[in-house]
């Protein structure tokens, strides 16, 4: 058996030995390596990762301060009625004493609270038409304030206005001054006095168009329109509307409040009041 062997195998391994050779010269020769001038380029190195800057939450703030301020005041007031405007102060530093009052007048004094970011207060209205300047004072700081009293029958200097209140150009609130007067007593007199004196321009339409359903009521009125609302205070809105008022004056102005007031009911004596001060300003235009 083992001869039977070795005679099958010494013939496979001769043939073997014998095709070594020829393979390993058909194996082809390793790449020399590349020279200065045939080198390839190397590959740019990947750029480095910018800086992460660090988020703001972990930054300080720095927190800004609202100046102080007049924040509510009459829109009209009568001469021979005292009347209050409203300020507000914020409490930058606590148990710190200032003051406010007005150019002229005696001031209010007084010292900040702990645990609170404003306070507020009252002044007393001037007297007298024209712009009256105030001062706050909070330690070594001062601020001004002014407030603009206007007659009523002379024109009017609203030109917007500033969180529902009327303010002139410069942002300085309005107050305009006007008469108060005895309704019933005018009414008998001018039923005896006979004459009815109207203005011969167009009719003017002021205030809120009632808008429903993609449309309103005004639509198709043959009347000088002039839209004007403010949710909280309609009958500001409706003044700084009639700053402005045509000539020749209209014969008929119509003011629609608004639905919020005419389905509350809420009408007020300081909506009253505008039919008064705009009374006293056609009467003065004739």
């Amino acid at each position: 058996m083992r001869q039977l062997l070795c005679r099958t195998l010494l013939p496979v391994l001769g043939a073997l030995a014998a095709a070594l050779p020829v393979m390993a010269a058909d194996v082809p020769a390793p790449v020399p390596a590349a020279t200065a001038a045939t080198a390839v380029p190397a590959v740019n190195a990947t750029p480095p990762v910018p800086a992460v800057p660090p988020s703001p939450s972990t930054a300080p703030g720095i927190r800004i301060w609202p100046d102080p301020a007049f924040t509510h005041w009459p829109a009209i007031a009568y001469g021979d009625e005292a009347r209050n405007i409203a300020f507000s102060l914020p409490v930058k530093l606590a148990n710190v004493t200032g003051s406010i009052g007005w150019t002229g007048e005696k001031t209010l004094p007084f010292t900040t609270p702990d645990k609170a970011e404003s306070i507020s207060g009252l002044l007393p209205l001037p007297v007298g038409a024209g712009l009256h300047r105030a001062t706050v004072t909070i330690v070594e700081h001062a601020w001004p304030l002014a407030v603009r009293i206007a007659d009523a029958r002379e024109e009017w200097p609203i030109a917007g206005l500033k969180n529902g209140f009327p303010v002139d150009a410069q942002g300085v609130p309005v107050v305009l001054a006007d008469r108060r007067r005895n309704l019933s007593a005018e009414r008998q007199f001018t039923l005896l006095d006979g004459v009815l004196p109207r203005g011969t321009g167009r009719t003017l339409l002021v205030g809120d168009r009632l808008e429903s359903l993609g449309g309103d009521v005004w639509t198709g009125l043959d009347a000088e329109l002039r839209p004007a609302f403010d949710e909280r205070y309609p009958q500001h809105a409706v003044l700084l509307a009639l700053a402005k008022l045509p000539d020749p004056l209209p014969r008929t102005i119509v003011w629609s409040p608004g639905n919020q007031v005419l389905h509350g009911g809420a009408w007020s004596a300081e909506e009253e009041r505008v039919l008064g001060v705009l009374r006293s300003r056609c009467e003065q235009l004739g």
